[in-house]
């Protein structure tokens, strides 16, 4: 067995689901991997492991238009799955307060371009106060500190309608970028390309799995991410309804997300997508992408 590992960001299903169903359905086994997660929220790019991969997608956008190198091998979802929770529908926001992630994290990027859609600009029209975590944001949103919070999907609308919160906005319906699935540095292809080979095969697999609703994915549901039983069903369909069924996403979709974090990081060199995704080894497993 080959040790690698795998960093995120949130302990999510949108980060994590591909993940654990790789791991229960044995595809990393078949491949001769064994795959451990790390946290990398504080771990600087010179103390990752050699043979690391990253699922959080959207940060390695961000950091590639920052200049350091990134490659995008295998996109799991192109729909941020984050929600905004709140009272009213979303021009009652104007002039009030939204509890969001730190400013420097990808889902505030988000956030921002998701509400100029609406016409809201944060900082003006709204104040946005970051905090740490789900459980900061749904607090301050319970006690009335703050009139609505995003969340991520380890709150789903069908989990949090049992507290009485109801989504006004689901970021997907307004921007699609690629948020999470595989991301390497490209010197990891140079050297060890059977390693990653491996990871997008188990990965593809698992999102055959996710698309077609298997019931392996509402055990990982509940054992791992603590989706309760009558929310199994519906969470599972929402998965299905964003995962990827190819583990590609469209080059204009692509291309926008690359324009849309230029703008929220005011980066203006520009920047080609084929120099950060890279699905040629997708496009190599023609028996995998026929059952996909």
């Amino acid at each position: 067995m080959t040790d690698v590992v795998l960093g995120f960001k949130a302990f999510d299903m949108h980060e994590l689901l591909c993940h654990f169903v790789a791991r229960e359905a044995g595809f990393y086994r078949r491949q001769g991997l064994s795959v451990g997660l790390i946290d990398t929220t504080f771990v600087a790019d010179e103390d990752l492991p050699p043979v690391f991969f990253s699922a959080a997608c959207g940060a390695a956008l961000a950091a590639w238009l920052q200049g350091r190198p990134q490659k995008v091998v295998l996109v799991a979802t192109d729909c941020p799955m984050f929600w905004l929770y709140g009272r009213g529908d979303l021009q009652a926001l104007r002039r009030s307060r939204i509890a969001s992630y730190p400013a420097a994290a990808p889902p505030s990027h988000f956030l921002n371009a998701a509400l100029a859609l609406e016409g809201l600009q944060t900082g003006v029209d709204v104040e946005v106060l970051a905090a740490r975590d789900d459980s900061a944001r749904i607090g301050l949103l319970a006690a009335g500190d703050v009139d609505a919070a995003v969340v991520s999907s380890a709150l789903p609308p069908a989990v949090a309608a049992a507290y009485g919160l109801k989504p006004r906005l689901f970021f997907a319906d307004r921007i699609r970028v690629p948020t999470t699935g595989l991301a390497i540095d490209p010197r990891l292809q140079r050297s060890q390309p059977e390693i990653v080979r491996a990871m997008v095969a188990a990965a593809g697999e698992s999102l055959q799995l996710i698309k077609t609703r298997d019931v392996l994915v509402e055990k990982v549901l509940s054992e791992y991410f603590h989706i309760p039983l009558h929310a199994l069903r519906s969470t599972a369909d929402l998965a299905a309804g964003c995962f990827s069924g190819s583990g590609q996403s469209r080059e204009d979709i692509r291309e926008t997300a690359i324009t849309l974090m230029q703008g929220q990081l005011q980066c203006n060199r520009p920047r080609q997508a084929d120099a950060l995704y890279d699905f040629s080894l997708l496009n190599a497993l023609s028996p995998l992408n026929s059952r996909l």
